[in-house]
């Protein structure tokens, strides 16, 4: 798996950055793993059945696989990065998709 981070931008000065992922749970766990490196923590991941979990803070969280996003890792876990994700568009999981698709 490939990833892109891009620091600051000139479209939004409350964002501190972008993460380009692909749109699996992989890239979603990615999505989360770079928003608390970008803030100098960490968080540990894994994959029960069919839900992500995490644990930080001392706390262990359980989401399943369907609804786990940076958005509900950070309203759970109390950490903000400041960070925003782009992900390809459906059907495609990746952006080489995308762009071997002539999508991008």
């Amino acid at each position: 798996m490939t990833s892109t981070f891009i620091r600051g931008n000139e479209w939004n000065v409350h964002t501190k950055g972008f993460v380009c992922h692909q749109r699996g749970i992989s890239g979603r766990v990615a999505d989360c793993k770079m928003a608390t490196w970008q803030i100098g923590k960490s968080a540990r991941f894994s994959l029960v059945d069919e839900h992500g979990e995490f644990y930080c803070n001392k706390k262990g969280y359980r989401i399943p696989v369907g609804s786990f996003s940076l958005n509900r890792f950070e309203r759970l876990s109390g950490i903000r990065a400041g960070i925003r994700t782009h992900k390809p568009k459906a059907p495609f999981e990746t952006f080489y998709q995308s762009f071997t698709n002539g999508l991008i």
